[in-house]
C-alpha cells in the first residue's frame, strides 16, 4: 500500500508513512513503543496486529482499517470513517473500521 497517496487525502489530519519516519524494518511492539512518543493514533492495515500485541501497554490509539483489499482504491472508501474515529479514538484501545471481507 502506498500510505503517503492515502495520507494526502487526509487534508486536517498530520499524517507520516512508516517509510517517512524511518521506521521500516521495526517489529511491532518496537514500532508501537516508538510511535507512542511521536503520536497519538496508529492507523495500520495489519489485521493480526493488535492480536500480536497487547495495545493497552502502549499509550496509543490504534485504528486497524478493514477493506476488501488494501488497495489505495478500496482504503480510500475508509477515509471518512477514519476521519470520525481519529478523535475519538481511546489510548490503548483497538477500534476497527470497515468490514471484515471473507472470499
Amino acid at each position: 500500500m502506498n500510505a503517503s497517496i492515502v495520507a494526502s487525502r487526509m487534508t486536517s489530519t498530520d499524517t507520516m508513512s512508516r517509510r517517512y519516519q524511518r521506521l521500516a524494518g521495526l517489529t511491532n511492539g518496537d514500532l508501537l513503543g516508538r510511535a507512542q512518543d511521536a503520536f497519538d493514533v496508529f492507523v495500520t492495515v495489519d489485521r493480526n496486529l493488535p492480536f500480536q500485541q497487547d495495545v493497552s501497554r502502549f499509550s496509543l490509539a490504534v485504528i486497524v482499517l478493514r477493506a476488501r483489499s488494501n488497495r489505495v482504491t478500496h482504503l480510500r472508501a475508509l477515509i471518512p470513517q477514519l476521519l470520525a474515529a481519529l478523535p475519538v479514538a481511546k489510548r490503548g484501545v483497538v477500534t476497527w473500521l470497515g468490514v471484515e471481507q471473507r472470499a
